[in-house]
């Protein structure tokens, strides 16, 4: 454990006000208002380190948040940021009777600027956020985060131990797991039944993965697929769209208007709605296998 970077948490945690107390827990550290504090500290990592898998050498440094309670069950869900001598994870979902989705991370490196990298992060939490927790918990958890990150990313820095840039994977896996999509992108050992159903009724040859959904009542399966030959999509109660890897090649997939459909070129095609918020790394994963960045051999 990185006692430089411990000790200067604590520090702050201390020097701190009771707003920033009831939302900061420290490994190793005791926290002035909560006994059980390492117990906070160990069940946030259980629910959102946990999920994504620790990364080797890995050590936690702090988790910033609070417990949203479940009244009918008890059950208490971790939500904020978890910070490590890797990464910042940020978990907002919380779920009632399934498992809640997994934490987004971001990968430390030497570009990062604490002041920024904390703004984006903050940004994009409290948007995702406002049904978890109340705001008036949500926002005290702001001040914290950007001075824990400042903390860490400059004792880090200092010491020479951030890259100067994540180096991208170029295996599917990988890749998809960089992006943080593995649990959307459904390979197809994964999700057989629903692709061997779409391909049929389609016509499609060699379906590698992709992102299928049910409509509740009618209207077939619709979503999206990959295959060697390219980019297969389908809304509700309309026909098949195909692009080719060449075609998306020469048009890069781009984002429409509609928070679920994209284009390629003149073609317009669909992602479950439901997936709506993962539309940019999709986007991102294949493009990249278009450009040949990634490999589909993988």
């Amino acid at each position: 454990m990185n006692t430089n970077i411990i000790n200067q948490l604590e520090n702050f945690l201390y020097k701190a006000g009771e707003a920033v107390q009831r939302v900061l827990f420290v490994t190793d550290v005791k926290n002035p208002i909560y006994e059980d504090s390492q117990e906070v500290l160990q069940l946030a990592q259980k629910q959102i380190v946990a999920p994504l898998g620790a990364m080797p050498n890995e050590e936690v440094y702090a988790f910033i948040g609070v417990h949203s309670k479940t009244v009918l069950s008890g059950k208490r869900d971790s939500v904020g940021f978890v910070i490590t001598n890797f990464r910042v994870l940020t978990q907002t979902d919380v779920s009632v009777i399934s498992t809640p989705k997994k934490a987004s991370s971001h990968l430390f490196t030497n570009k990062d600027n604490p002041d920024d990298l904390a703004s984006e992060l903050w940004q994009n939490f409290i948007t995702k956020v406002d049904e978890t927790i109340p705001k008036e918990y949500a926002t005290m958890l702001e001040v914290p985060l950007k001075t824990v990150l400042t903390i860490v990313l400059l004792q880090l820095k200092t010491e020479g131990q951030l890259p100067d840039e994540i180096k991208k994977a170029t295996d599917l896996k990988g890749r998809i797991k960089q992006l943080g999509i593995e649990d959307q992108l459904k390979f197809y050992a994964e999700n057989e039944k629903k692709y061997k159903k779409f391909a049929n009724k389609h016509k499609i040859e060699g379906i590698l993965l992709g992102s299928l959904a049910a409509p509740l009542l009618f209207g077939g399966l619709y979503g999206f697929v990959l295959t060697k030959e390219g980019l297969i999509s389908r809304d509700l109660m309309e026909e098949a769209v195909r692009s080719s890897w060449q075609e998306i090649k020469e048009h890069p997939a781009q984002k429409s208007q509609e928070g679920d459909a994209f284009t390629i070129g003149d073609k317009k095609h669909f992602i479950p709605a439901h997936q709506k918020e993962y539309l940019e790394p999709f986007l991102t994963l294949i493009n990249e296998i278009a450009q040949g960045e990634v490999s589909l051999n993988s």
